[in-house]
């Protein structure tokens, strides 16, 4: 049971982007998670898909992530998942610093880049399924179903369960062959 760690201040790496710097806590084969933090008014990449699924869970501040065009704004406790081949883009709008983990689930396969870039919604390859925002709440349940993995709140896990205890949430992802 792999047990992601926490941000390290030392650690912190310049993303390219205004005002954003990343690090990546782990890479195993249940999935890769990777931090941001993102100063007020500062961005991630520009509009872009990955050939996985992603999750991302704001821990302090909130993000704003345009999922197909539609803003949301995710706060503290709070998880998007957007599936593979969906466009997106994440921000900051302040007026706090953001931190929030991203997940990839699975990992994305050697000799793929993490992210594609697009000049429009239309030029990804979308998804049959659609984006999900869940409230992470007190308790033992499912959260997210992908075709791969199930992430709960909570509860029992597997030697290969990703496990994260977070500001606001204590996660299991686990591959769905592996839940019982």
């Amino acid at each position: 049971m792999p047990l992601v760690p926490l941000p390290d201040e030392a650690a912190w790496a310049p993303l390219g982007t205004p005002g954003c710097e990343i690090q990546s806590l782990i890479d195993h084969p249940t999935g890769a998670v990777k931090a941001f933090r993102v100063q007020a008014g500062g961005c991630g990449p520009s509009l872009h898909y990955h050939s996985v699924d992603q999750l991302i869970a704001a821990t302090e501040g909130g993000v704003a992530v345009e999922i197909s065009g539609e803003a949301h704004m995710v706060h503290p406790g709070e998880i998007a998942l957007i599936p593979a081949g969906v466009a997106h883009r994440c921000a900051n709008p302040g007026p706090t610093v953001d931190h929030h983990l991203e997940f990839f689930l699975p990992p994305v396969p050697d000799g793929e880049p993490l992210l594609t870039v697009v000049d429009t919604v239309a030029d990804a390859p979308g998804s049959a399924r659609d984006a999900t925002l869940t409230r992470v709440d007190d308790g033992d349940m499912v959260l997210i179903h992908t075709p791969t993995h199930t992430v709960r709140n909570g509860g029992a896990h597997c030697d290969d369960d990703l496990v994260v205890h977070a500001p606001h949430m204590h996660l299991i992802i686990g591959l769905r062959d592996a839940i019982g």
